[in-house]
């Protein structure tokens, strides 16, 4: 048989997830819906059908019904996706939730650079205090900066980026704060930008598509603020 198996054909008789669906292409969407409707696949190259039983779970996002409007998003692949959903609150909502991630995340990364790092008690206070718009991605990518970062196993306060440890909704009261001065403003701003971006996009590179910069000032900007101390 020719071509080499798919996701799906790897996944028959088992589970396929894809995460961030709205951002699927209509010719992806159009692909995906015939074989959520006649459970065949095609392996590139063959033109054999294949039979595939797999499940389905899908995540994102965005407003699916708006992308439905603007016609950037199959209506009838929305229906056939939609049989079962659940809506997941952004992690500002579910507070509560923060303490055990950071604690899981730090687990995960200690076991991963072979390191025995703790987050010290004002670290977290922190970050249970911060508001997270990238949600989950976000804090699992400030944890993992500041434990990377930090010279000692205790990571502090000092440790977290700037824009944690000073709130980007507090800019006002910085700017009528003595200690305010333009670049802690300034870095505010672009940290809370940049960040966002990092954590609704995945990767730099997607980052930078949509904001129209470069990849490399992208992470230039963040080595730097990241970096930055009181």
């Amino acid at each position: 048989m020719k071509g080499k198996k798919g996701l799906l054909e790897i996944a028959d008789k088992g589970t396929v997830f894809f995460d961030e669906i709205g951002d699927m292409s209509l010719r992806l969407q159009a692909k995906l819906l015939r074989v959520i409707e006649d459970k065949e696949v095609t392996r590139l190259g063959s033109t054999k059908m294949l039979k595939l039983n797999v499940r389905i779970i899908s995540a994102t996002n965005q407003d699916i019904p708006g992308l439905i409007l603007q016609k950037k998003f199959r209506h009838d692949l929305f229906f056939r996706l939609n049989t079962i959903s659940l809506t997941l609150p952004p992690l500002r909502e579910r507070t509560e939730d923060i303490i055990p991630l950071i604690y899981l995340f730090t687990e995960r990364l200690n076991e991963r650079y072979h390191t025995q790092k703790q987050f010290v008690p004002e670290a977290i206070k922190a970050l249970t205090t911060y508001h997270f718009p990238g949600n989950v991605r976000e804090l699992s990518n400030i944890v993992e900066q500041a434990l990377l970062t930090s010279s000692g196993e205790r990571v502090g306060a000092q440790d977290l980026p700037v824009g944690v440890r000073r709130l980007p909704d507090q800019v006002v009261g910085i700017m009528d704060d003595e200690s305010g001065s333009y670049n802690d403003i300034v870095g505010l701003t672009e940290y809370r930008v940049l960040s966002h971006a990092l954590a609704k996009y995945g990767s730099t590179h997607k980052a930078a598509k949509h904001l129209k910069i470069s990849q490399s000032t992208i992470v230039r900007k963040l080595r730097k603020l990241q970096s930055t101390r009181d």
